[in-house]
């Protein structure tokens, strides 16, 4: 499949997709061909461009010590909605590298990211391209938010459900939701990492400006942990919890399901003793069936009380 490059500049603040002149270069999906092109253009490090469609690579920062010759890259997991075999909305990241090189930024993935697509429409007040790095380096950080709220939500909304749990489905669901936090705690921490080098660099980012910004990213990824953090250690309660309650649901119908049986396995029994071959009383004339039926009634409730009584029902 061949990849996507578009080009962006800053306008009055605003990201604005231009033919010519950019502070951008966005690359998605790029082909080995489309790689060597830009490799051949600002001849990056070997590693840098593959870093963005590298489906393992790490959260890293290379480039921001002092003194160094090598632009500044800096390697992010995004947050990406999916569903599971099950149905179920679960949560992944993928990555996506940033390279600041001069006065521009190229940013590379390996598939298009509804994050970035969303912070072209909506970021303001952008400067250049440190700004621009800062502001997508922010915007990962908010769709972190978004989405770690949203499933401490679904994580609460279990409390509700747990009553009536009978079957594996809410087990299903939870496994979903720890799955996916353990993806984000696990790139939200090493993102940490990430900000606080770039906060020491002397070399970039070094405005008032970029350094409160770093800072409110920072205390935004701290948030983040400590929301997954609450919800990991919830769902970890639940998961105990829909445990025992899907047993004891089980265990209520079973013992319903027992009584009934006991219950019924009475009438077969008169009705196979008076079914003999033999003679035995009542057995001429239409009112012995009556009476039968009747004994066969006081039995079966007789039993059901005593069983009603001993709270098997």
């Amino acid at each position: 499949m061949n990849g996507m490059q578009a080009n962006y500049t800053i306008e009055s603040g605003r990201v604005v997709q231009s033919e010519k002149s950019s502070h951008w270069v966005r690359v998605i999906a790029p082909d080995p061909g489309e790689l060597d092109v830009l490799d051949d253009r600002y001849h990056f490090p070997f590693d840098y461009l593959q870093a963005g469609i590298d489906p393992h690579e790490d959260p890293r920062v290379v480039g921001v010590r002092d003194g160094s010759d090598k632009p500044a890259l800096m390697v992010l997991r995004v947050p990406e909605s999916t569903t599971n075999a099950q149905g179920d909305q679960v949560y992944e990241t993928v990555p996506m590298a940033m390279i600041l090189v001069g006065e521009q930024l190229v940013t590379v993935s390996a598939k298009r990211l509804a994050v970035v697509d969303d912070f072209i429409a909506h970021t303001r007040a952008l400067g250049d391209a440190e700004d621009l790095a800062l502001a997508l380096l922010q915007a990962v950080l908010s769709a972190f938010v978004q989405d770690v709220d949203e499933m401490d939500q679904r994580t609460r909304a279990m409390e509700s459900r747990l009553a009536t749990a009978s079957r594996n489905t809410l087990l299903y669901e939870i496994i979903a939701l720890e799955r996916s936090l353990v993806y984000f705690d696990a790139a939200l921490t090493k993102t940490q990492a990430v900000v606080k080098k770039l906060s020491d660099s002397a070399q970039y980012f070094t405005t008032d400006e970029h350094l409160y910004r770093l800072h409110a990213v920072n205390v935004e990824c701290e948030q983040v942990l400590t929301v997954c953090d609450c919800a990991r250690a919830l769902l970890d309660q639940y998961n105990t919890a829909v445990s025992a309650i899907v047993g004891n649901n089980l265990n209520l119908i079973m013992k319903v399901l027992t009584s009934v049986s006991i219950i019924m396995t009475i009438p077969a029994i008169v009705s196979g003793i008076w079914g003999m071959n033999t003679w035995l009383p009542l057995r001429h004339g239409m009112s012995g069936f009556f009476i039968l039926l009747a004994v066969m009634g006081i039995l079966c409730g007789a039993c059901a009380w005593l069983l009603k009584k001993k709270d098997y029902f």
